[in-house]
């Protein structure tokens, strides 16, 4: 009997084992192939669980332009995968106690002390932090259209992040805060004003101090023009020909300026997986701890009754519970994709450009593909 167990456990064990050097694969080779089919120019990818090694991977070149191979050190733009880190940058400064949840915008930014409504009614109160983090404050989204002015308070990177708050306050709210969802770059934007006066330092400054500094993640900053590394570009058809996107964050000026804090920090698949190292070891990764136990538990958390939380769209079992976390980044070319399932304790990451600035909506997309493989790598949700 006892030798019957051994061989059924040997057996489960096998079949784990092949099954996660299955799912291993599927993501390298799901990247492998779309830049051959030309749908994407370059990615990084990184997977793995706990405090492991990451297997992490390139393919592809950094740009139409230049053809050269994408490396473990190219940065690239993550889009909105910006967001879960803006976040737990601003739940660092809730466990040192400089922040509350419950902070009124105004209390750090007194332009927003009278936000007025479309109707050009006064709100009944500001929005406050809780409701920033996850998309409440009834700032303006850019998945409504929106004027030419708000789409320049998001996406002129030579005003500085000063500039932008200040627009965004003169803007009405969609409606009074807290009452509805409306996911928001310009919410984060506030939010990053919020992180500079809180932490008396400019947000580049606090990012590499509350984060990066301790994570070691040397290849993350909102302004790749200031570093050695080479910055991948996606592409764009321009003239009939393929070209790199010049919306690009980093193609956009000499010298920008300006942090869209929620949308266009750039980064590394390996410098990511350090991030989802840190989840899963609930704030801490090795010896090094970023987050208190109590801490994370709210950063993970569900606050309202959405699927949106603070900064991380959420993934639940059909009971209610938390067991995994995501995010998707978009901005001009540049794609990005993280997953963490606290179950299974395993992450996946990849980060990518695309050879057109968008795509057809379909399953055999490239983005549809690589959320297949990060599902497979990661273990569904159960």
């Amino acid at each position: 009997m006892r030798r019957i167990i051994e061989w059924f456990v040997f057996l489960v064990l096998l079949a784990t084992v092949n099954g996660m050097m299955a799912a291993d694969a599927g993501i390298a080779a799901v990247l492998a192939d779309l830049v051959k089919e030309k749908k994407i120019v370059g990615a990084q990818f990184a997977f793995g669980s706990g405090n492991d090694e990451p297997k992490a991977g390139v393919t592809g070149t950094d740009s139409p332009a230049t053809g050269q191979q994408v490396r473990e050190d190219t940065l690239f733009c993550i889009g909105s995968c910006s967001k879960p880190l803006a976040s737990a940058m601003t739940f660092r400064l809730i466990q040192s106690g400089r922040l509350e949840l419950t902070d009124a915008v105004d209390r750090w930014l007194p332009e927003f002390s009278n936000p007025k409504l479309s109707s050009g009614k006064s709100a009944a109160r500001p929005p406050n932090l809780s409701e920033l983090l996850s998309h409440r404050a009834g700032i303006y989204s850019q998945r409504n259209r929106l004027t030419p002015e708000q789409v320049n308070l998001i996406r002129d990177f030579t005003q500085t992040l000063d500039q932008s708050v200040s627009g965004i306050s003169h803007q009405p709210l969609l409606g009074p805060p807290g009452r509805q969802y409306a996911y928001s770059g310009a919410g984060y934007v506030v939010l990053g004003g919020i992180i500079e006066r809180a932490g008396s330092g400019a947000l580049e400054d606090q990012l590499q101090m509350l984060l990066c500094q301790p994570l070691k993640m040397n290849n993350t900053t909102w302004f790749p023009n200031r570093r050695q590394n080479r910055a991948a570009a996606g592409g764009v058809i321009l003239n009939r020909q393929l070209k790199p996107n010049p919306q690009t964050p980093h193609l956009t000026g000499a010298r920008p300026k300006f942090p869209l804090v929620g949308g266009s920090l750039y980064s590394t698949a390996i410098d990511l997986s350090k991030f989802c190292q840190m989840i899963l070891g609930r704030g801490t990764l090795g010896k090094t701890r970023v987050m208190n136990e109590q801490t994370w538990r709210q950063w993970v958390s569900k606050p309202f009754s959405q699927n949106y939380g603070y900064g991380w769209q959420l993934i639940q079992n059909p009971s209610g519970g938390i067991v995994g976390l995501s995010h998707g980044g978009s901005l001009a070319s540049s794609r990005a994709l993280i997953r963490v399932n606290l179950e299974t304790k395993r992450y996946c990451v990849a980060v990518y450009t695309l050879t057109t600035a968008s795509e057809v909506k379909s399953p055999q997309s490239a983005g549809n593909q690589i959320a297949r493989a990060a599902v497979v790598t990661v273990g569904a949700a159960k």
